[in-house]
């Protein structure tokens, strides 16, 4: 009997250790070090959107395996999730850099916007740094006529 409460002490010791980790602390699915850049990027979407954005309410943003990609965007039927990959975020992006990978994730996931084929493009598959007036500019055009953009 001393055993098991052992054994179930221990796992529970090692779950609450994984959970209090500050690397895999998240607001509302959000990682903590990318809740910022996303609240600015929502209401970036928002404003351009002037009546609102159809979202799922089922979110997750984090730092994870992209394989060769520096992002991508996994849809589910009651949600969605970005992974970026985080060595990439951290030493190869400055923060117009940042706010244009999320963007562009963020597009796939709630906008269904495909890539698209001018490399001078925020929606280019490869990433290319615009600066951030063209990014606003092509944000508003992208996106104004997807359906989750509410008018």
């Amino acid at each position: 009997m001393g055993n098991n409460r052992l054994l179930i002490l221990s796992v529970f010791l090692a779950v609450a250790t994984y959970f209090s980790n500050p690397f895999f602390t998240f607001e509302n699915g959000i990682n903590k070090d990318l809740v910022s850049y996303w609240d600015r990027e929502i209401s970036t979407i928002k404003n351009t959107c002037k009546a609102g954005i159809s979202m799922p309410t089922n979110v997750s943003v984090n730092f994870g395996e992209t394989d060769d990609a520096i992002g991508y965007c996994q849809k589910y039927s009651n949600g969605f999730k970005i992974v970026l990959n985080e060595q990439y975020w951290y030493h190869n992006l400055d923060g117009s850099g940042k706010r244009q990978l999320l963007l562009h994730e963020m597009c796939h996931c709630i906008f269904n916007i495909k890539h698209n084929s001018d490399e001078k493009h925020f929606m280019y598959p490869e990433f290319t740094k615009i600066d951030e007036n063209t990014l606003l500019n092509q944000l508003e055009g992208t996106i104004k006529s997807s359906s989750n953009c509410l008018r």
